[in-house]
């Protein structure tokens, strides 16, 4: 939840007017806060995770051993105990990975468009800002699939050619 507030706090709270001296800084600040942000949540996101294989809800026991969901204690034989308490193991790191996953998912689906819409605000099409934003892409922003992602987003504002269609 932290991430998600600090993205909220930073594009809801208000600039100066445009025309006051104060405005550039407190937006480039703005802007480098959220790109570090997006950066954070590309460090921990694993664009490559399978969703659709997730944790089960309880761990089958090994066979003649009760139903499922008994304790690895009510298992007399040592290494079936031990087997099923591997087996439990396994199927909570896999359940603690899948949400962990699945939150940053969430945040970078949430954040990501009060970043663009913040910065597209914030920005004007000159030559100037295009050259602040392009140094703060390049410089903050780890991951090259979050970079090409941005500027297409903000190529309004970044003035860049137009990639040919295929």
């Amino acid at each position: 939840m932290y991430l998600e507030e600090t993205a909220n706090i930073v594009t809801t709270a208000k600039d100066p007017p445009s025309h006051e001296s104060g405005f550039k800084t407190m937006r480039g600040l703005k802007t480098q806060l959220l790109l570090k942000l997006l950066d954070q949540i590309d460090m921990q996101r694993d664009r490559n995770f399978n969703f659709e294989d997730h944790a089960t809800f309880n761990v089958a026991p090994p066979r003649f051993s009760g139903d499922s969901g008994v304790v690895p204690s009510a298992i007399h034989d040592p290494k079936a105990r031990r087997e099923y308490e591997d087996a439990i193991r396994k199927n909570s790191e896999k359940a603690a990975r899948y949400n962990f996953q699945l939150y940053f998912k969430g945040l970078d689906e949430r954040v990501t468009p009060l970043a663009v819409q913040y910065i597209a605000s914030a920005y004007d099409r000159t030559p100037e800002d295009s050259n602040e934003l392009m140094g703060y892409l390049g410089t903050l922003l780890s991951k090259d699939a979050r970079k090409m992602q941005m500027k297409k987003d903000l190529h309004e504002l970044l003035d860049l050619p137009q990639e040919p269609h295929k």
